[in-house]
């Protein structure tokens, strides 16, 4: 792969990563003024769209049957609890905290092969695992009385992300990553809209319309980024960079909310960070290193053999 194909994959990641920030911080402003349900509702409406325009313009329609596909209806169930779960536990916590522990997925799918599929990942790569999680808990827990607030279901946001990526593993390859993405943003909506039910609801005024709109927009252009990223650029590059995203979100969380993490909290990312990177390193022989399926799903990526296929 040459490296110019590989320095766009690169640039489309980070793009990417920051897109996922912003959109956050655009429905922890949204949810100020709004339940979470009727913010995601609301967001997941526009974003519907740009997925369908998107999916046109690859004369992938026909593909559409694929939304009945039973793999790809969990797969938006557990996407579904993972951004219902983070988005409230971003109306009560920080956004550098709550993208911070996410990090720990890839932590969990190294575990998970190693503990049920039985695949070799060894020591070293076990305590970074555990270490990593050591390092979530002191993202959570930064203050020393008692998990912050919104930390539960931050945690439970992870696991299901990583239910969601296992599911991954099962749909088939033919069924492209828009029409998953989009079956996720209607089942998301759906979910979101049939919360909002039971919730108040306020209607949006003239700030918060264009705000959804833009997240919108962000949430949709991120997931085309990172798909690409994947289709450029080689794993092994593109892989560690998602924890880029810690940093957008540390930025982001300082700038537009005022909210400097904690000395703790900072170690924790650190500890996180580098104990994901270190297990994604390829391995010394040559082989390729155990690449555990992304998050934030937002990353619609199947690996096979230490290599990218997207489903574009």
């Amino acid at each position: 792969m040459s490296l110019s194909t590989n320095t766009r994959g690169v640039a489309a990641m980070i793009i990417s990563m920051a897109l996922f920030v912003l959109n956050d911080a655009l429905m922890k402003m949204a949810s100020v003024s709004m339940p979470v349900s009727e913010a995601v509702a609301l967001r997941g409406l526009m974003a519907a769209p740009f997925l369908m325009l998107a999916i046109w313009m690859r004369g992938e329609t026909a593909h559409l049957r694929d939304l009945r596909d039973p793999s790809v209806q969990l797969r938006s169930l557990f996407d579904t609890l993972n951004a219902m779960m983070f988005l409230t536990a971003l109306t009560v916590m920080p956004l550098a905290d709550d993208v911070a522990i996410q990090q720990i997925v890839p932590l969990l799918m190294t575990a998970y092969a190693g503990l049920v599929l039985g695949e070799e990942v060894g020591l070293p790569r076990i305590l970074a695992v555990g270490a990593g999680f050591i390092g979530a808990l002191l993202v959570a827990n930064p203050s020393g009385q008692g998990l912050a607030a919104g930390a539960p279901l931050a945690f439970g946001a992870t696991l299901a992300v990583a239910g969601r990526d296992l599911t991954t593993r099962v749909v088939g390859n033919s069924v492209p990553s828009l029409i998953m993405t989009l079956s996720a943003t209607l089942i998301l909506t759906a979910g979101a809209a049939l919360f909002a039910l039971f919730e108040p609801w306020r209607w949006p005024n003239a700030v918060d319309l264009p705000v959804l709109a833009l997240a919108a927009i962000l949430i949709s252009g991120a997931l085309i980024a990172i798909t690409m990223a994947f289709r450029w650029g080689e794993v092994r590059l593109i892989a560690p960079l998602y924890y880029s995203q810690t940093v957008f979100a540390v930025i982001v969380g300082t700038l537009v909310f005022g909210v400097v993490p904690k000395p703790l909290a900072l170690a924790g990312m650190a500890l996180v960070v580098a104990c994901g990177l270190f297990v994604l390193r390829p391995k010394r022989t040559g082989a390729p290193a155990i690449v555990p399926r992304l998050p934030r799903d937002r990353h619609h990526i199947r690996y096979r053999s230490g290599r990218a296929h997207p489903a574009w």
